[in-house]
């Protein structure tokens, strides 16, 4: 509707910058909200996107943005509304997880470097001294003068970068010019993500789980139970195995002792600063312990190892300073890491159509049949599963009449706030089949076996085999929401269920009758939570100066 006669009788007439309503830095659970004004007259969709300088604050080590998204993952929720503000147009809920479902099937090497210059993606960390990364500057060496008693406390510096980016939304790719005088303008509104589940560390050498791969020894004298009150001496420190190069630890960091297998923790302290001993890392650091009291459990030489926990560098706590070791009053302060957004903008490209196109589009928003066009969006149905193993079932309820695809994205409970791993990536957890049901109808109509991504072979590293039903519908499903699919080798670490609804550019009404999703979980250890994606068309009209949004118009 919205098209010229001629494609090029489009005029590109400027870039507007339009700042939010209350222009100040936003951080996690904020909210950005931009209003669109109706004097920018017709927007070209494709030539949109949002612009702001991101800058991560407090971290320990180098925490970024879920590379699965970069600046998407920083967004939970996302919502489009008339310039009257009474209806919605689109509503992008989950929206960090959503951009993550797709994220790796759509991306090859080109597009990878384009997310990291344009999205603020971060793969991987710089850890020698002369690596800069994208979010930190270049690791400061340790200072060769630097020993036990007067450490290097250099600290990592950090980069504010600038983002430019689209957002994920189907009223930006739907490809048709946005009449926004038509609307009166359009409001968006951007939820910001907790950073527990919108940021990560890359790289997890020196943090311990149940059992570390690659353990950092202990390599000075034995530490004996009783040992290192603060009353004895201010500063303490350790020497390890560690290659200073590749020092994991960051200071302010709690360290811990213990042994490899997970038994005997002991916190020593809190690591002050760093310096090299016989060509090794040598670690200061302030015990963090009552007066009268020393450590608990011994620590043997050769053979403990030193580590520190993702969790603690996710909270804020107080330690004690070098100088006051015979004190009771802990007055160093240490705070939780933050992300921070700044300058926010969304630029628009205004277009103007042919004179003729736009007094005939706005005398036909004036009448009752109006003007309208379609965008391909989702509702996201979350569902809580009951079991964690053996077959289960949850109800996808819609009234969607225009469908194309269905996606289901099984994810972590126990990892949703998670520095340590991706909040946002669906897990396999054992999974051996699944199937859609619609009605009586089953889709497709027989299970769709999954066993192959619970197994790993002995070619390569964390080889693993494919399902080709399973890639086959996932692929079918993608292509029919008019995303491109040119990687299917990380489907296991981003795993969905997926089916394609339709083809030859249909749509499938869903309406009639109940949907829902089994999945056999053989041995599942895990509770998750199902994000349900129903990707349909949605009519959006304008008539008579209101405008209406809907995705269960008659076919």
């Amino acid at each position: 509707m919205f098209k010229a006669n001629q494609p090029n009788s489009y005029i590109p007439s400027k870039s507007i910058a339009i700042r939010p309503e209350v222009v100040s830095d936003v951080g996690q659970n904020e909210q950005i909200r931009i209003n669109v004004p109706s004097f920018s007259g017709f927007i070209d969709p494709n030539q949109t996107f949002l612009k702001c300088d991101v800058e991560m604050k407090n971290c320990r080590g180098q925490l970024v943005p879920d590379p699965n998204g970069g600046i998407h993952s920083l967004f939970r929720n996302v919502l489009y509304r008339d310039g009257n503000n009474a209806t919605t147009l689109e509503l992008n809920e989950d929206y960090n997880a959503n951009k993550s479902l797709l994220n790796h099937i759509t991306q090859q090497p080109s597009v990878i470097h384009k997310r990291e210059l344009f999205s603020g993606v971060q793969n991987s960390i710089g850890n020698t001294a002369d690596e800069q990364t994208l979010y930190y500057g270049v690791r400061p060496a340790i200072a060769a003068a630097a020993d036990a008693t007067t450490p290097d406390e250099s600290v990592r510096t950090t980069n504010k970068i600038e983002i430019q980016t689209q957002l994920n939304s189907g009223i930006w790719k739907q490809g048709n010019i946005i009449p926004a005088s038509a609307m009166n303008g359009l409001r968006i509104q951007i939820d910001t993500e907790n950073i527990g589940r919108a940021c990560l560390y890359p790289n997890l050498f020196g943090e311990f789980a149940d059992k570390q791969i690659d353990p950092i020894l202990m390599t000075s004298t034995t530490i004996a139970v009783g040992d290192q009150k603060r009353t004895d001496n201010a500063n303490y420190s350790v020497v390890t195995d560690c290659d200073p190069a590749k020092n994991p630890f960051a200071i302010n960091d709690l360290l811990y002792g213990g042994n490899p297998d997970g038994s005997g923790q002991q916190q020593l302290g809190t690591i002050q600063g760093f310096y090299v001993n016989g060509g090794k890392l040598g670690i200061t650091y302030v015990p963090l312990r009552a007066n009268d009291k020393g450590t608990t459990v011994a620590l043997t030489a050769n053979t403990s190892v030193l580590f520190y926990k993702v969790d603690d560098r996710a909270t804020t706590y107080q330690f004690f300073l070098p100088t006051d070791g015979a004190g009771n009053v802990k007055n160093g302060l240490q705070l939780a890491p933050e992300y921070v957004l700044s300058n926010i903008e969304l630029v628009v490209q205004t277009v103007q159509p042919p004179p003729a196109y736009v007094s005939g589009m706005l005398k036909a928003s004036q009448s009752e049949k109006g003007i309208s066009f379609d965008i391909l969006t989702y509702d996201l149905v979350r569902v809580n599963q009951s079991n964690k193993s053996g077959l289960f079932q949850c109800q996808i309820p819609t009234l969607a009449k225009r469908c194309k695809s269905l996606f289901s994205q099984p994810l972590s409970v126990i990892n949703n706030r998670s520095l340590a791993h991706s909040s946002l990536s669906g897990i396999v957890d054992a999974a051996e089949s699944y199937e859609w049901i619609w009605g009586t109808n089953h889709y497709p109509s027989r299970n769709v076996p999954l066993g192959r991504y619970s197994l790993e072979y002995t070619v390569g590293s964390g080889t693993f085999g494919s399902e080709p039903l399973h890639v086959s519908e996932l692929q079918k499903a993608v292509i029919n929401i008019d995303e491109p699919v040119r990687n299917l080798h990380l489907i296991k670490q981003h795993f969905c269920v997926a089916r394609s609804l339709t083809k030859y550019g249909q749509v499938m009404d869903l309406s009639t009758q109940s949907l829902s999703l089994r999945v056999d979980y053989g041995a599942g250890t895990e509770q998750k939570l199902f994000n349900n994606y129903i990707y349909a068309l949605r009519r959006i009209t304008i008539s008579r100066g209101m405008v209406t949004a809907s995705s269960t118009m008659d076919l």
